[in-house]
């Protein structure tokens, strides 16, 4: 369950995350070709808007994670998109490996990382993949249910 002090912890590190977000997506982008690199095809050639895009879906979540109950709208929509992508649940697992190095590199660069923030950031990072996850099976489960009806 996340924490008012985990919300506290990763926004304030977020800020520092930010002013680092081109830096940030090229970390996280080499290491998860580097350690799976079956995951390439899911991803542009050219990886510099991805990371644009990947820093501003992270921080749709993070600025209004203290209402979790208030970003259904925004778990819904990133569930399409990572389904539109071709994201499967399994693809989640490296997906954290390479979020979390990449929040140790950046923030470790600035001596701002330690076990408390690397633990709110796993909290985080658990319960809004989790909640992506669901929202994916839950859109699934509708398209299935409309190829059905159209058959009938």
């Amino acid at each position: 369950m996340i924490t008012e002090e985990n919300i506290k912890l990763v926004q304030n590190s977020w800020l520092v995350i930010v002013g680092k977000a081109n830096e940030a997506g090229q970390i996280f982008y080499d290491y998860l070709f580097r350690n799976n690199p079956e995951l390439r095809y899911l991803f542009p050639t050219d990886t510099r808007s991805q990371n644009r895009k990947l820093i501003m879906a992270i921080a749709l979540i993070v600025n209004k994670i203290e209402r979790m109950e208030n970003i259904h709208a925004e778990i819904t929509w990133l569930a399409s998109k990572h389904l539109a992508y071709g994201v499967e649940v399994k693809h989640f697992v490296p997906f954290k490996e390479a979020f979390m190095y990449m929040i140790e590199q950046v923030l470790s660069s600035e001596d701002f990382w330690d076990r408390t923030l690397q633990n709110a950031w796993e909290v985080v990072f658990s319960e809004i993949s989790q909640a992506i996850i669901v929202a994916m099976q839950n859109l699934e489960s509708q398209k299935q249910i409309a190829r059905i009806k159209i058959k009938l």
